[in-house]
Parts: C-alpha cells; structure tokens; sequence
C-alpha cells in the first residue's frame, strides 16, 4: 500500500479542521497516517483513496464519523491530572463559589468539563467533593461531562478504567471508589458515576454550546492547545457565554488566555491560574 500523500493530507487536514477545530500541521503527517492505517485495517479497505471517498461523504456514514472523529482527536487523559489544579478547584474556586450560590439563595451549582475524553476529570471532581463533604445539604452541584467524541462519552459512560488512567490515584479514592474487576480494570462506584452527566458535545457548535449556560465553574484542561488562534478565540468566547457572571474558568497549566482579557479577569491562586467571567 502506498503512503498517505501530501495532497491527501492537506485534504484530511481540511476536513478535520472544519470538523473539529483541531489543527494537525505538516509535522503530523506520520500521525495521521498511522492512525488512518490502523483504520483501514479494522474496516477492511486497502487503500488511503478509498477511505477519503468515505470521508468525503461522512453524512452517510454515521458509524464511521464516529470513528473518524474519535481517531483524529487525542485522548491522553487521567485521574488527578495535574494534582495542583485540583487542589485549588476544590480547596478554594468550588468553596467560595458554594458561598455565593448559598448568599444568592441559589439551589443549584453547575460544573461542567468540556472535552472530557473518557470521563475522568468530571468523574474526579465528583469523587473530591464526596469525600470533602464541601456541598452543603441545602445545595445541589450538577456535574456536566462532554466531549466531541462518542466513543468516549459511551466509555464514559460506562465506568471501566484501566490502572494506567490510574496511576496516579491516592490508595484512599482507590479504596473507596472503584471496584477491581479483573488485572487491569477498575469499576467506579455507582454513587459517583450517578452524580455525573454525560453527552457528546462539540465545542465548535454555537447552537449545542447554548444549552451549556449559566454555568458556575468550567473545566476547560489542555483542549485548547490542539486549536489554531483563531478557533481557540472563537471556543473562548462560547466559553465566556456559558459561564454566569462571576463564574470561573479553569484551563491547562500549559494554555493562557491573556490575549482575551476583555472577557476574563486572570487570578492566580498559589501559582495557579484562574479565569474569571466579567461582564460584557
């Protein structure tokens, strides 16, 4: 079989890029390749020309946009990523909004993770708030997961991970939270897979992001990275609408929005840092 071409990788990167926003630049090229091969050989083609007449034409194949989406789109995701994060999310950002929906007579928080992959981050909020015990009684916190990809919202969704997602866990959560299924897998307790929400959701889409409104706090990590200028401003602004006023915005240690400080007001809360909604 002969190699993917430049002329079909410019083609694929077009298509990925109107699809999803991701930008996969020449230094790629061998990525995508690899990632298509493995694809042609679950789906039983023999060349790269016979899989892009089936991506030109994706509206006909539902089955196989699912598939195109979730192999183009990185899925590198753990429990406790980037600890420090989260211990600011839930030792200082999540307590000092409670107090504010409580002085508002709020009875609900909402906290959402966009581009979620399989679900580990929202499920790792909710599980540091069960064992925090930082809700009160009086106030329910709705955890919302999306992702762009199906497969990984179904994976979700189902609750299974290996030790590798989690390596870096504290004995405690292990203990308390997840069920050991077999070597390598691990089943999470219903109590935490029961307090989050999960539906696919693509970032890009301005009519889909306006059911994502009124949100207190979004966890945006290392999503934003994968876009050029242009998309991440357009994803930052989507972002700024669904956050209520005052509500916070938490994205990768490595990202910054310094460039839309009209929109967000930055603080750094012990070396992290935290974006919140002003008004506009």
């Amino acid at each position: 079989m002969s190699g993917l071409t430049n002329d079909m990788f410019r083609i694929l990167r077009d298509i990925i890029h109107d699809m999803t926003g991701i930008l996969y630049d020449e230094s790629k090229t061998y990525l995508l390749e690899n990632r298509i091969l493995r694809r042609l050989s679950d789906v039983g083609l023999e060349s790269f020309d016979e899989y892009l007449d089936i991506i030109h034409n994706l509206d006909a194949h539902p089955q196989e946009k699912e598939a195109f989406i979730d192999l183009v789109t990185t899925h590198e995701t753990s429990f406790f990523r980037n600890a420090p994060q989260l211990d600011i999310f839930i030792n200082d950002a999540l307590p000092q909004i409670l107090v504010e929906a409580e002085r508002k007579g709020a009875g609900e928080v909402k906290i959402w993770s966009a581009g979620c992959s399989t679900g580990e981050e929202p499920y790792n909020i909710a599980m540091m708030m069960e064992m925090s015990s930082v809700v009160p009684q009086n106030l329910k916190v709705r955890v919302l997961g999306t992702d762009i990809s199906m497969l990984s919202i179904k994976t979700a969704k189902n609750g299974l991970f290996d030790s590798y997602s989690l390596r870096n866990a504290p004995y405690e959560y292990l203990h308390r939270f997840f069920t050991k299924v077999d070597d390598k897998k691990f089943m999470i307790s219903s109590s935490v897979a029961n307090s989050v929400e999960f539906c696919q959701l693509n970032l890009l889409d301005e009519e889909g992001m306006c059911k994502m409104s009124k949100m207190d706090i979004i966890v945006c990590r290392n999503v934003l990275i994968y876009f050029d200028l242009d998309v991440r401003n357009k994803v930052a602004k989507l972002l700024h609408r669904s956050l209520r006023d005052g509500g916070l915005l938490f994205i990768g240690h490595s990202e910054s929005f310094s460039d839309l400080s009209e929109m967000f007001t930055l603080e750094t809360r012990k070396g992290i840092p935290v974006y919140r909604k002003k008004s506009m």
